[in-house]
């Protein structure tokens, strides 16, 4: 994709919600996205190779089987210690990419005994997915986040 293509497109951000790359900068040898978060109303700089500060929106389709991927019935993933299991979170959670959030969204609802850095990372992942569905899909992101709780059951 030139640059010309992504100027004007939108991007998602755990840090700034929903952003539109006005421009691309370089500085210090590394090109920067130049995104305007009409929410916080601000400009970000967020690095291009970066991959853990944003991603492209979803398509409509996509969303929707995310929604339909989210399931009170997963099995999560068994862990030696309680912090081998908040270190995977934490890591994990990080990355910016659909399926990679889906699951973890599964997981981490998954677990009964959640500590306060895992409701964090649970809160945190829903309320990012829950502002991309609302801008993609055109629904309230209270509608969105409710949808989310309910398909993953709590």
């Amino acid at each position: 994709m030139s640059q010309d293509d992504l100027i004007g497109k939108r991007i998602l951000s755990p840090k700034f919600g929903i952003g539109i790359i006005e421009s691309i900068e370089q500085m210090g040898g590394r090109d920067f996205f130049v995104a305007f978060s009409q929410e916080l109303n601000i400009k970000n700089f967020v690095p291009v190779d970066d991959q853990t500060e944003y991603r492209f929106l979803s398509s409509k389709k996509d969303l929707e089987q995310c929604l339909k991927n989210l399931s009170p019935s997963h099995a999560p993933i068994e862990f030696e210690s309680k912090q081998e299991r908040i270190n995977y979170f934490k890591t994990e959670t990080k990355i910016q990419n659909l399926e990679k959030i889906t699951f973890l969204l599964c997981e981490l609802a998954a677990i009964d005994d959640r500590g306060t850095v895992e409701e964090a990372s649970l809160a945190k992942l829903i309320e990012t997915l829950s502002i991309e569905l609302s801008i993609v899909l055109e629904i309230s992101r209270a509608e969105a986040t409710k949808q989310i709780k309910e398909n993953l059951g709590i």
